[in-house]
């Protein structure tokens, strides 16, 4: 049986509809990048403790400017997807 939210999901395993807008598809695309990411992060640590990779740091030289423009920047693409998230649930 395929199911297009997990709204459906729940409603065939408990026999309740609860109304939620994650659709079933990109929630497991999610899924898969976090746990990918997991599993990198865990074989990198892993090489580094095997003595294969080394750490490097790296020393940042940025000035005030750039600090300021990209702060900036996120507050604005963060205010766009705070209203559009809004009207979402507004209107689902």
């Amino acid at each position: 049986m395929t199911y297009p939210t997990i709204s459906y999901f729940i409603e065939s395993v408990t026999g309740v509809f609860v109304p939620l807008p994650i659709q079933t598809f990109g929630l497991f695309i999610v899924l898969a990048f976090l746990i990918g990411r997991h599993m990198i992060k865990e074989q990198f640590l892993r090489l580094e403790k095997l003595g294969l990779l080394q750490a490097v740091k790296v020393s940042s030289k940025s000035n005030k400017i750039n600090t300021i423009l990209e702060y900036v920047f996120n507050g604005l693409i963060s205010f766009l997807f705070g209203y559009k998230i809004i009207h979402i649930i507004k209107n689902y």
